[in-house]
């Protein structure tokens, strides 16, 4: 995935999953459980990550390569469901 680290979203989406590993890892030689809220706001700012990269994903240009087929069905004329 070393594209995806160039998308301004990513970053903060390995800073999250860093830490959030490292909370995890901790809790568990601890033997303690995670607290529900810091569950809850790890969860809510994975969320705000991906509610970012979808948008940003959406932004962009669709893909254009040269030399390339268009995909799908070719085009028909006006009324052409008529039949079914």
């Amino acid at each position: 995935m070393p594209d995806l680290d160039r998308e301004p979203w990513s970053g903060r989406r390995k800073q999250l999953l860093r830490r959030a590993s490292l909370t995890v890892r901790l809790a568990g030689e601890l033997q303690r459980q995670l607290r529900p809220l810091l569950g809850a706001r790890i969860e809510r700012r994975y969320a705000q990550v991906v509610v970012a990269a979808l948008a940003d994903h959406e932004a962009q240009p669709p893909l254009e390569i040269p030399g390339a087929e268009a995909v799908g069905a070719p085009e028909t004329p006006p009324g052409h469901n008529v039949a079914l």
